[in-house]
């Protein structure tokens, strides 16, 4: 899931018109930021072990900062506090705290059973949907559809012309890479490729 967790950007976008999509757009990422952050430091473990499932080959060994669900929702607390000190809007801060909580949720379904409910040793959970790719890519690419149809149908004029298609046929790109194009064989630079992806998106989606 990577394409597929900007839907929650968009969803929520339509549904509260007032807080910022591109703000919107880096707190879906705000987990995989951190991860990214923590694997180049070390903080956190993963590789790539080519075919650990059908879709990747992406292990998560040790993610407790970025990937619990307790992790997921103190980043949601501290995402929604900065964002009500920037906006003093109680709207726009549960439109943030919701898209930085969604991560977990949609990682939930693709994952295999690697993502903990609190520390080190609790329960590992997810529902391995990457096994099954076309399955995965048709539930990816209906959430960014589906979300995409919400936003465009709630949101004001684009900021330009060229804005919401780019931003949308983006997304479509990254949707189509992340199944069918070619699969990194380390893991720094597949943190390194996803931090850029996740700082740059934004600067498009304020476009849209």
């Amino acid at each position: 899931m990577l394409a597929g967790h900007y839907a929650s950007a968009l969803a929520l976008s339509a549904a509260a018109p007032r807080a910022p999509l591109w703000a919107l757009c880096i707190a879906a990422q705000c987990v995989d930021i951190a991860w990214s952050v923590f694997v180049v430091t070390g903080i956190e473990e993963a590789h790539i072990e080519p075919g650990f499932t059908a879709s990747n080959g992406l292990v998560l060994a040790q993610v407790v900062y970025s990937h619990s669900l307790v992790a997921a929702f103190l980043w949601a607390l501290g995402a929604a506090l900065l964002a009500f000190a920037w906006r003093r809007d109680l709207v726009v801060s549960l439109a943030v705290a919701a898209a930085v909580a969604s991560h977990w949720f949609l990682d939930l379904p693709m994952h295999t059973p690697d993502l903990p409910l609190a520390g080190p040793e609790s329960v590992r959970v997810g529902l391995g949907l990457w096994n099954q790719p076309v399955l995965a890519f048709g539930l990816e690419a209906a959430l960014l559809g589906l979300s995409g149809w919400a936003f465009s149908r709630r949101a004001g004029p684009p900021a330009t012309r060229w804005g919401r298609p780019a931003l949308f046929a983006t997304l479509g790109l990254l949707c189509l890479a992340g199944y069918f194009g070619p699969q990194p064989d380390h893991i720094v630079p597949t943190a390194l490729t996803g931090l850029f992806v996740y700082l740059t998106l934004p600067m498009l989606a304020s476009r849209a």
